[in-house]
């Protein structure tokens, strides 16, 4: 348990620097099935750039109330890690198409569930941006899913910009991202 707002579960998955557990975070005091990113701050100290990233995407989510963009419920440090509670989804994007080319199936998707799909994604989009806020990854492992929802995730690749700013790409690879 992290303070008196998180609680963690079994580990669901991992990546280079973090761990995502299935828990419990107490949201307008009632406790909520949640998934509870654990970040290795030791890995971010030697990398600025990265750590303003985490902490720029953890202040959006938390702010950002949209039925299409994955909402952040808290955060809290303990023991050197990042500690991030948000919504639970059933699963990404990629995870389905995934399981969809090992079982040898090629129509993933019918026509109306692609454009319902783009529908939600772009209402997402659209919402960042009608905040200044251009996301710079879109990709189908950071569209999750749930029954009858799509939300739009990962959002360390958001750029909030204010009227002052231009948004540049920060190295040669970024010139190729999405171009919102």
């Amino acid at each position: 348990m992290i303070g008196d707002k998180i609680k963690y579960g079994p580990e669901m998955g991992k990546g280079g620097i973090s761990q995502v557990y299935l828990g419990m975070c107490k949201v307008e005091g009632k406790w909520k099935r949640s998934a509870i990113k654990s970040i290795d701050m030791e890995a971010l100290f030697g990398d600025a750039e990265l750590m303003k990233a985490v902490e720029s995407e953890v202040r959006i989510m938390e702010t950002l109330n949209h039925a299409n963009i994955l909402k952040g419920y808290h955060h809290a440090v303990a023991s050197n890690r990042l500690i991030v509670a948000t919504e639970l989804c059933a699963c990404n994007l990629q995870d389905v198409i995934s399981r969809q080319l090992a079982e040898y199936k090629v129509d993933i998707f019918n026509e109306s569930e692609v454009l319902a799909l783009m529908k939600y994604v772009a209402t997402a989009l659209q919402e960042l941006g009608s905040r200044g806020i251009i996301y710079t990854d879109l990709r189908p492992r950071n569209i999750f899913l749930s029954p009858g929802c799509v939300k739009l995730g990962h959002l360390r690749g958001a750029i909030a910009v204010n009227s002052e700013q231009e948004a540049r790409p920060s190295s040669a690879l970024d010139i190729f991202q999405a171009p919102e």
